[in-house]
């Protein structure tokens, strides 16, 4: 039990105004209205617990600079001080001193700790233990461990409440006290008992393993009623896409599983078609085409151009020829025999050797042609020969290539179907290995172990229910509040 020694009031001066108790006594405070009664609690509660001594405006809010208590409990003495911060201000520091009997010097107080420490500090101090408050199941409340704050509850009571009929605890009025009231008051009553908190923890260590086991029972029952149905699809999959034969049927989940894997583990089979890549090989085809389908135009046109020469010569010297035996038929050619002859159209004598000599040599000359339009035939037949043979061997080598494209182009159709076929099998793969990779089928007696396991945890956590029954708790502190009140 705590005892007060001293309560301690510094001025900025280095002044200060103990009031001492008595310890294991009543002791009473008295005197004239307005000087400070009122604010010792809220003093107390500053220096114990809270970040504000909550005094009003005055001359304690004015003068006091730093507040101190002087306490023990049990042989360990301590003094615990506390800067005063502005009015409607708050603060944490403090300083704690241990083994202090003697009220410490204005100049020896300074702020070496938190209150978050003396809370801790003192509350160990007196004994309360490591304990926690769980709400039923159901309750959003989050759990609430009783510490030194919850106990000055049940030590203070101000004027007001002391007044006030409907009011038992300290700041039971204000908000959310009630019910850290109602949760801490057993613990204080010890009627809850010292191992309640680790079968608390173990209960709500057993909820959660209850709630993970009954997951993995639902997922386990769900793969085993869903797996089969998915399974079957993926098989007719396999066989559509030719990695399974059209016979194959799985018999059960296990069965499918081994087709399943059997797909994934077979070693990819080879293309029908030859990999290698015919692009080069047609665009050099469709290159040459392009080049043959260009000799045979100029050959052709050669051979147009031959064949119009040797027609015009041909035809030059069949009419030269024709006007030749007409001159002679009418008797225009003279002959060199006859020194008689004259000319049919105006009958003068062709006897004259100028005119007879130039007659000659228009008719040697017409002659002369006619010999080297014929002289020219042999030459242009041979060399038409020579393109027609030109032309025969282009077109054959252009057939040739022509084919060569067929064969490619109905190469590149079955390369094409091939590899539609692989790609649809390597997606059936994939769908396959992630469906075996995220699904686990449990065998019938897995989930029979599962059952057992998660039967047993909610027994035992029934049992640690009970234990902890509220009704069990309520009932302990009704009894133990009866005791007081018969005291």
């Amino acid at each position: 039990m705590m005892q007060l020694d001293a309560l301690i009031l510094y001025n900025a001066d280095g002044e200060l105004r103990p009031i001492l108790f008595r310890p294991g006594r009543l002791n009473v405070i008295t005197g004239e209205s307005g000087t400070g009664k009122n604010s010792l609690i809220g003093i107390l509660r500053f220096l114990l617990v809270s970040d504000s001594p909550h005094v009003p405006l005055g001359a304690i809010q004015n003068t006091v600079a730093w507040y101190g208590l002087l306490a023990h409990v049990g042989d360990t003495h301590f003094f615990v001080g506390r800067p005063a911060p502005a009015h409607g201000a708050t603060t944490t520091q403090a300083m704690l001193s241990i083994g202090e009997t003697e009220i410490p010097p204005f100049e020896a107080l300074d702020a070496n700790t938190n209150m978050s420490e003396v809370v801790d500090y003192l509350g160990g101090l007196i004994g309360i233990e490591e304990n926690l408050h769980v709400p039923p199941e159901g309750q959003t409340r989050r759990s609430l461990a009783a510490n030194l704050r919850h106990a000055l509850y049940y030590c203070f009571q101000g004027q007001g409440e002391v007044a006030n009929p409907d009011i038992l605890f300290h700041h039971q009025n204000r908000e959310f006290q009630k019910q850290a009231i109602r949760d801490t008051l057993p613990y204080f009553l010890g009627a809850q008992k010292a191992d309640a908190l680790r079968k608390r923890e173990e209960l709500t260590d057993l909820r959660r393993e209850i709630r993970r086991q009954r997951l993995q029972l639902d997922e386990a029952r769900a793969a085993r009623d869903l797996g089969v149905g998915r399974a079957a699809g993926l098989l007719a999959e396999a066989r559509a896409s030719g990695l399974l034969l059209s016979d194959v049927v799985a018999r059960s989940v296990g069965d499918a599983f081994e087709l399943l894997s059997a797909v994934i583990e077979e070693e990819s089979p080879p293309l029908s078609v030859d990999d290698v890549d015919s692009s080069d090989e047609s665009e050099r085809l469709i290159a040459r085409r392009a080049e043959l389908r260009k000799t045979l135009r100029e050959i052709n046109d050669k051979i147009r151009g031959l064949d119009d020469f040797a027609r015009v010569g041909t035809e030059y010297g069949a009419e030269l020829n024709e006007h030749r035996v007409r001159l002679a038929s009418i008797g225009l050619i003279p002959d060199t025999t006859d020194p008689e002859a004259v000319c049919p159209v105006c009958q003068s004598s062709l006897s004259d050797t100028a005119t007879h000599a130039a007659i000659e040599h228009s008719l040697g000359r017409i002659a002369r042609r006619i010999e080297l339009a014929r002289r020219d035939q042999p030459r242009i037949t041979s060399a038409r020969t020579g393109l027609v043979q030109e032309r025969t061997k282009a077109k054959a080598e252009l057939a040739d290539t022509d084919s060569a494209l067929e064969t490619l182009a109905r190469t590149d159709d079955l390369r094409t179907a091939a590899q539609r076929t692989w790609d649809q099998q390597s997606f059936v793969r994939g769908r396959i290995a992630q469906y075996l990779d995220t699904t686990t089928v449990e065998s019938d007696e897995a989930i029979s172990a599962l059952e057992r396991v998660v039967v047993e945890l909610e027994e035992k956590a029934a049992r640690l229910t009970e234990e902890l029954d509220p009704e069990a708790l309520r009932s302990a502190v009704v009894s133990i509040l009866n005791i007081v009140d018969v005291a």
